[in-house]
Formats: structure tokens, C-alpha cells, sequence
């Protein structure tokens, strides 16, 4: 008894003091996950209104910019746009593109001119008929959006409005007016995601949501959605909620006049690091009990006797055969060796929980890595634990050619199509991992579609072959992998990264599947410059005037030689894009109200779309299906001009009154269908009838009177631009 309580003396005077520091410790920790919680968010909430701050800034910067371009100036100011200046319409495009292509948050940007209601986007054009294709495209209401921009009447201003898929904008508006700043020309806008611009600060722990005064939800998930209902929105700040059975502390702030937003973030995932640090102090204070053991067998050496008598006890404890297996469990502990079974133990439990730890960061590093490649981030510190600053390196992206087709998905359900992709790639990865990265530094991760790889040099085609040739043999799937140049900075990685998918969507978008084959890819910058611009402008308004006549024969040629033309491959994709929808555009028009423009992804689907629509439009070549709405009107207008041009008054507008329209739809609405002006079809039908006066012998004053001119210069003029010649000259020929 008397060497028992020596050796429980000595383990409570080495283990005492430490076990009373981790149990306050312990007993404190979740307090202090609450104080690091809250301060966590508030750096958020401060980066946030930072990042607000700049892209709206920026965004304002971008649009006062663009609204001194003078191109814009001088069409806000036409009523009605000749195809020189549709043509400089075209080239606004580029303008308007390079703010989007500097900030990752801008979605879009456009200019709409309400004089002449034609609309330019940083990647169209479009006429007032078919504004709904921009809305349509940002899923945003045609409504809400156009009547945003009539209602703003300031110069700049921020505006927000909600998407249909529950997603939304802020839109940074600048107005363009004429001198006297009476009346608004035109109208710049930059569009900037939510989903975008809140995604560094929004994940599966924490999320940005917004709200209007009254607490209703504008932009949030499921759980901001509950959180407002519940009314609790109340400029709140570091209050606790229980949102879809979990806690959530959730702050709200003033955003802009009468929007507020706030941060939900997740306590489970501090208390997660709450329990991971009391397995940690829990494995600590079983080292410390065996630590506490082993100094007081050493100090017990002083004494010769309480050490030979608890080695003579652990022995006969340790061979008594007939005790049973709970007193065996206990005397095996009163032994050396059980105490260093302990130990084991222990040390394979902390070892376990390391390799927890190191998935973990693992993660965590190939959602940074991801981000930063896409440009969703500019923190490249992830990256840099795995490629050194100023050491070469390349980007290979590897895509598996009609996964569905091989014998790793035979009995695999639509069910669980996805499931077993994720499971593919990471089998990918796992096999170019080990083939590729074995004698050299680099990275690998997992895309949807693809896997990404960012090995340093050297690394050559013989090497990848070997990769292919594995996944091959192990998975039965083919794979297409695209290099980029050799890059010698972190910071290119993005570039690079972006270059190389470019290049796989380019041969999908001509080809539908990409080759098994391996391509070095360029650093040059694609071209998407429009070619031959004003020529298919032309073979628009042909095309256009035929349908409006109802030549469809001469309609099908025209359309032919189009899309001969879309198929050519030095256009780039974003070249065929924009003439398929200016092309959809004309034919849709002709289609009853409610038909759409049908959204493709290869250029050989647009062809066959445009050919369906132009057969459901046609019909029987020989007997129409129906005559077309837009001709039976042009026959109507034309017909009123011949029985009124003879009236001096009679002008653009007049007419226009007469028809119910205001000047600028009038004159867009005829030439669209006719192919032509309406004071062009008002001068061919004067100078018909001139021309009748004339060869009858009538003076040129008198048949001027006659016409409908107003005086005989005028006729003079309208002879000398259609007929090339003077009236005169065409009485005496």
C-alpha cells in the first residue's frame, strides 16, 4: 500500500497542474471560438464593403468612359440609322467589351439609345423588335429592366434588379443628354452578378445575402430566404439563429437607399474545430498521464525497494492463469509492456487524426487553387506550396473523350451518370498523378468536366502519351489533352489556364467532340474581329426584303450563301455566334408572336436551326402557308402613299400619324419589311407619275406642282439621285 501511494503521489504532483490548465482551457474554448467567430466576420463584413465599394466604383469609371465615345453621341442623336451607321453600331461591340473583359464581377455591359430604340451589348446588337434577346440572355425581366432605364433620371446612378432564377444584378447606370440636358439620348450600363461579386465571401459556411428595408429577401439562398420570413431582419448585428435545423450568427448592415445585406455564417463549422482541438487535448493529457508515469518510475529509483516491489507485483500479476479477462485487462496495464501498448495506441490515433488534418488542407487548397485559375480569386499563395516563384512550368488539360461510351459506365443509370463521372475524374487523377508528377513538382484537380495539371518543366509529349496511354488501359476511356506554352510565373497560370480552355471550346463548338490527340497551344490571342462585316449586313436587309415579299425561292438562295459563310473556319466562334442570331433575328420576326430563337452550342446545330425556322416559316415554296403579316401592311402603306402623294404636306410623318406610330418605329418597322425607307417609296412613287407628265409633253414647273413637290428643285434633286439624270434629260431622251 505504501509504494501504491508513492507512485499515485508522484503521478498527481506531475499531472495535476497540467490536468486543471486543460480542463479551463477546455471549458473556455468555445467561448473564445465565439469571440474569434465574430471578429472573423467583421473582417469579412469590412472586405466586402471594400470590394462593394471598388467594382461600383470602377463599374461608374468604366461608363463615364464609355459615354464620351462619340460614336455613341452621334447615333443617340438619330431618329432613324442608315446601314453605315448600323455598321458603326457593329463596332461598339468592342467598346463596350473592354471593361468585361478587365473585371471578372462585370456580367455585362450595353448601351440603349431611346431615340432610335436600337440596343448594343458588349457582344451584339440588337433592333427594338427583339430587345427581349438581351433580358431573355441575363435572365432578368424585359419589363423591370427597360422601364429602370426610363424611369432613372439622374446622370449616375446604382441600380438593382432581380433575375428569374433567383439570382440578380447591380446595374451602374450613366445617362447620356442632349446639350440642354432636356432629354435623355442614351443610357450606358454596367451589369455586375451578385453571385459573382458576393462568391469570394460565399461558400458552404458562409453565406451574403440581401434584403429591402421592410426585410423581404432580394438575393440569398434557402436559408437567408427562411431567415426573412421569420422577420428577424432588423439591422441586426451578432445575433444567433436556427436556420434548416442548424445555428447560424448572422449580422445586417445599410447597403444602398432602401437595400440592407447581411452574413450568415455557420457555428458548426467553429465548433467542428472545437471538438478537433478537445481530441487534440484529450490525446495530450494521455501523453502527459504516461509521461507523469514514467517520471515516477524514475524518481521511485532512488529507493531500490518500492521499485523491486512493483516489478515483483507486475510479474505475478502478469502470470496468474486463472484471473479473468476483465482483472487480465487490468493487470496487463500494471506492466511495462501494456504500458507501452498504451503509447502505441496513442501515437496511431494522433497519427490518424494528422492525416485527417492533411486531407483537410488538402481540400482547402484545391478550392483555392480552382478559384484562382477561373478568376475568382487573386490569392495564388495556394498555388505556390506546390510550384516555386520563377521555376518554368505548364498547363495541361485533359478531357475524356464520350465518357458514356465505355465499358467504365455499362449498367450505370442516368441516376447516377454524375456520381460515377466524379468518380472517373478522380481516378484520372489519381493515374496522371502518379505518372506525371512522381519525379516533379506540380499540382492536380479536378474540374466538372475535366481534369487540370501544372508540372514544371521539363515534361514532354512522350511523358503525356505514357499518362494517356494509362488511363486508357485502367479506365477504357480516350482522352484529349490540350498544353499551353511554357509559363515562368504564378500569375500566368490563369491566363494559361483560360487559353487552353478557349482551345477546347473552339474545337467543340466546330467539331461536337474533340480529337484524341495531344495540342500545344499558343499564347497568341484569338482573333474575334468581325470579318466582312458590312457584307453580311447587306445579305441582312436582302434577306429581310425577300421574306417581307414573300419570295421564299430567292429567300432559300440568300440563305444559303449565309450560311455557307457561317461555316467558314476563319471566323472565330464568337464571329458565327453573332451572325446566328442576327440571322434568327430576321427569320423569328417573320414567325408568329411567341416563337423563339433556339439556343446552340455547335455551329452544325445553328445551321440545322436556321434551316428548320426558315422551312416552318416557308412552307410550301409554291403555296405559302401563310401570307406574311408584315407584307400585307407594306401593301397598305404603299397604298395610301399612292393615293396621297399628290398633298405637298405629305412627309415621313404625316404618314406615320396616319398609322398610329411615332416617326422612329414607323420608319424601322417599313424598312425592315420593305428593305427600303419610306421617303425613298414616297419619291419612287412621285417620279413615276413625273415621268408619265413628262413624256406627255408637261413642263417641268407644272409636273413638280403636280407630284406633290413643292417646288420644281426639289423634283430636280429626287430625279438626278434615282434616275441619274435631270428631268429634262428625260423629256428630251
Amino acid at each position: 500500500m505504501k509504494i501504491y501511494r508513492r507512485f499515485l503521489a508522484s503521478y498527481l504532483a506531475v499531472c495535476l497542474i497540467p490536468l486543471l490548465l486543460s480542463f479551463f482551457t477546455i471549458v473556455k474554448l468555445e467561448r473564445n471560438e465565439q469571440a474569434s467567430m465574430i471578429e472573423d466576420q467583421h473582417e469579412m463584413i469590412e472586405n466586402v464593403q471594400a470590394e462593394l465599394v471598388r467594382s461600383l466604383t470602377d463599374a461608374g469609371n468604366a461608363a463615364e468612359i464609355i459615354t464620351q465615345n462619340t460614336t455613341i453621341a452621334r447615333l443617340g442623336n438619330q431618329y432613324d440609322l442608315s446601314i453605315q451607321e448600323v455598321f458603326d453600331l457593329v463596332g461598339l461591340i468592342d467598346t463596350l467589351s473592354t471593361p468585361i473583359d478587365q473585371q471578372s464581377v462585370f456580367d455585362s455591359s450595353f448601351c440603349y439609345f431611346f431615340r432610335n430604340q436600337f440596343m448594343v451589348s458588349d457582344v451584339s446588337t440588337y433592333h427594338a423588335p427583339l430587345l427581349n434577346i438581351y433580358t431573355d440572355a441575363r435572365g432578368v425581366e424585359e419589363t423591370a429592366f427597360f422601364s429602370m432605364l426610363e424611369d432613372n433620371q439622374t446622370l449616375g446612378t446604382v441600380r438593382m434588379i432581380e433575375g428569374k432564377n433567383g439570382d440578380g444584378y447591380l446595374v451602374v447606370l450613366r445617362n447620356i443628354y442632349d446639350s440642354l440636358y432636356k432629354e435623355k439620348l442614351a443610357c450606358v450600363g454596367i451589369m455586375l452578378r451578385l453571385d459573382k461579386l458576393f462568391a469570394p465571401w460565399s461558400g458552404e459556411e458562409t453565406e451574403v445575402f440581401l434584403a429591402d428595408e421592410a426585410g423581404n429577401l432580394l438575393y440569398g439562398s434557402e436559408k437567408a430566404d427562411q431567415l426573412c420570413r421569420t422577420k428577424a431582419v432588423k439591422k441586426a448585428k451578432n445575433e444567433t439563429v436556427r436556420l434548416l435545423g442548424e445555428d447560424y450568427l448572422y449580422s445586417v448592415y445599410p447597403f444602398d437607399q432602401d437595400i440592407q445585406y447581411g452574413f450568415l455564417t455557420s457555428k458548426r463549422s467553429y465548433y467542428q474545430n472545437v471538438r478537433e482541438a478537445r481530441i487534440t487535448l484529450a490525446v495530450q493529457l494521455v501523453l502527459l498521464c504516461a509521461g507523469g508515469v514514467a517520471l515516477a518510475l524514475f524518481l521511485s529509483k532512488k529507493t531500490w525497494s518500492p521499485i523491486e516491489g512493483i516489478l515483483l507485483f507486475m510479474t505475478r500479476s502478469s502470470g496468474e492463469k486463472n484471473a479473468s479477462d476483465e482483472e487480465k485487462s487490468k493487470l496487463k496495464y500494471q506492466t511495462l509492456e501494456g504500458l507501452a501498448d498504451a503509447l502505441k495506441e496513442v501515437v496511431r490515433e494522433r497519427g490518424t487524426l494528422e492525416n485527417r488534418l492533411i486531407q483537410v488542407q488538402e481540400r482547402v487548397n484545391t478550392d483555392c487553387i480552382a478559384r484562382y485559375l477561373t478568376g475568382a480569386s487573386e490569392d495564388s499563395s495556394a498555388l505556390s506550396q506546390y510550384l516555386e516563384e520563377g521555376q518554368s512550368y505548364r498547363v495541361l488539360l485533359f478531357v475524356p473523350i464520350c465518357p458514356e461510351t465505355s465499358d467504365y459506365f455499362s449498367g450505370v443509370g442516368q441516376e447516377d451518370f454524375n456520381k460515377t463521372l466524379h468518380i472517373l475524374h478522380f481516378a484520372m487523377r489519381n493515374i496522371i498523378e502518379e505518372t506525371l508528377l512522381d519525379i516533379r513538382g506540380g499540382f492536380c484537380l479536378e474540374m466538372t468536366d475535366s481534369v487540370v495539371l501544372l508540372a514544371e518543366e521539363p515534361i514532354n509529349e512522350a511523358d503525356i502519351e505514357k499518362s494517356v496511354r494509362a488511363v486508357k488501359k485502367a479506365l477504357d476511356v480516350a482522352l484529349s489533352c490540350y498544353v499551353s506554352s511554357e509559363c515562368f510565373s504564378l500569375s500566368y497560370a490563369p491566363a494559361a489556364w483560360k487559353r487552353v480552355r478557349y482551345e477546347y471550346a473552339q474545337e467543340i463548338f466546330w467539331q461536337g467532340v474533340p480529337r484524341a490527340d495531344i495540342r500545344y497551344i499558343g499564347d497568341e490571342t484569338p482573333n474575334t474581329d468581325y470579318k466582312d462585316s458590312y457584307e453580311f449586313l447587306e445579305q441582312q436587309q436582302k434577306l429581310a426584303g425577300l421574306l417581307s415579299a414573300g419570295k421564299y425561292p430567292k429567300a432559300r438562295k440568300c440563305l444559303d450563301e449565309m450560311l455557307e459563310g457561317l461555316l467558314k473556319k476563319d471566323l472565330s466562334a464568337e464571329t458565327v455566334c453573332y451572325r446566328y442570331w442576327g440571322i434568327a433575328e430576321i427569320l423569328v420576326s417573320c414567325l408568329p408572336e411567341g416563337a423563339k430563337i433556339p439556343d446552340c452550342k455547335t455551329v452544325w446545330e445553328m445551321k440545322n436551326a436556321l434551316t428548320e425556322i426558315f422551312e416552318s416559316l416557308a412552307g410550301d415554296e409554291e403555296e405559302p402557308a401563310f401570307e406574311n403579316k408584315n407584307t400585307l401592311w407594306v401593301k397598305e402603306v404603299q397604298e395610301y402613299i399612292r393615293e396621297n402623294f399628290r398633298n405637298p404636306a405629305l412627309n415621313a410623318s404625316m404618314i406615320a400619324d396616319h398609322f398610329g406610330l411615332t416617326l422612329s418605329t414607323f420608319s424601322r418597322r417599313y424598312k425592315n419589311a420593305a428593305g427600303h425607307g419610306i421617303l425613298d417609296e414616297l419619291h419612287m412613287v412621285r417620279l413615276e407619275a413625273a415621268k408619265k407628265l413628262l413624256e406627255d409633253g408637261v413642263s417641268v414647273s407644272e409636273t413638280a406642282e403636280k407630284t406633290g413637290y413643292v417646288e420644281s428643285r426639289a423634283m430636280i434633286r429626287a430625279f438626278k439621285r434615282y434616275e441619274g439624270m435631270t428631268p429634262g434629260q428625260y423629256a428630251g431622251r
